[in-house]
């Protein structure tokens, strides 16, 4: 049982190594967002043209908007935000120089992620 434990974290371990070099890949860069009666704020996130994989922490602050969830189309994520409490996204920016993000009311409530 041991010896496959060892092996899985092996090969966990090696995932995490870019396949050109002997060092760890770039951690994934964390954004937080308030969901408040502004809308989502900060509404546009600029991240470095390099960077392929994004978290985004969403901490929805009140009941006063339609924006009680948080809708990506273009990646298939729709998540609810439940009050007060942190819902955590992680996903893929690689091939993506603009995403939209907003709240089901056809994005009356929108931000952005945009590469730099």
């Amino acid at each position: 049982m041991k010896s496959i434990l060892f092996i899985a974290v092996v090969i966990s371990l090696t995932g995490c190594l870019d396949k050109n070099t002997t060092t760890p890949a770039k951690s994934i860069d964390t954004f937080k967002i308030e969901v408040n009666e502004k809308g989502y704020v900060p509404a546009e996130i600029k991240i470095p043209s390099t960077l392929d994989t994004i978290k985004l922490i969403f901490t929805r602050t009140t009941d006063k908007t339609c924006a009680r969830e948080v809708i990506l189309e273009e990646l298939n994520i729709n998540k609810k935000l439940p009050l007060n409490q942190e819902v955590a996204i992680i996903f893929n920016v690689k091939g993506s120089n603009e995403l939209v993000f907003g709240c089901h009311m056809d994005k009356m409530f929108s931000g952005k992620i945009i590469k730099n």
